[in-house]
């Protein structure tokens, strides 16, 4: 189900060529565009959502949230789909949202993710105080850099996380104290 897309034209009553508002909790919003793979509505009226993921499994994690704001896409689909719904004019909230791994390396696992509407909101919130202020810190963690092609730009993962570790220990910008809370939080 495309939103914000112009492939949106004719895939069902909530698909929009517009984008969809997320509210922030503040008077801000994000717009946000997409196409979220498959949703499926449960004998109780909630909804399902399941995005296809190609590969592996790695870096997905389920049962472990929003991971520090690493895995965020089934957390902002959830809130899309809600959207929709209100703009149809239909209530309705989603119950599970997930990643399915049909391939033969994720040997058709199905991970049930965690929704938090308020951490979703809080985590994007965070980012984007950190954007608007120009700052763009690095990650500490070792696993977050197992599969980069980068590594010529900044030294290699063991000099990055030196490096991150001293700038995210400086004062910095006031959303950096909220993001080491929740990037450190995993």
């Amino acid at each position: 189900m495309p939103f914000g897309l112009a492939r949106a034209a004719d895939r069902g009553f909530l698909a929009t060529r517009e984008p969809v508002e997320i509210a922030l909790g503040t008077s801000a919003s994000l717009p946000l565009r997409g196409s979220i793979d498959r949703v499926d509505e449960a004998p109780d009226g909630t909804f399902l959502i399941w995005d296809y993921k190609t590969g592996g499994t790695w870096g997905h994690r389920e049962g472990m949230g929003l991971r520090g704001g690493r895995q965020l896409q089934h957390a902002l689909y959830a809130l899309a789909l809600e959207a929709l719904l209100a703009r149809a004019g239909r209530s309705g909230r989603v119950s599970t949202a997930g990643y399915f791994f049909p391939g033969r390396k994720g040997e058709g696992q199905r991970m049930r993710m965690v929704i938090d509407p308020e951490e979703t909101r809080r985590i994007i919130r965070t980012l984007l105080d950190l954007l608007r202020d120009g700052a763009f810190p690095h990650t500490a963690g070792q696993e977050d850099c197992k599969f980069c092609d980068y590594e010529e730009v900044c030294g290699g993962a063991a000099l990055a996380r030196r490096r991150a570790r001293g700038k995210r220990a400086d004062a910095g910008p006031p959303a950096l104290p909220v993001f080491r809370e929740i990037h450190d939080g995993r």
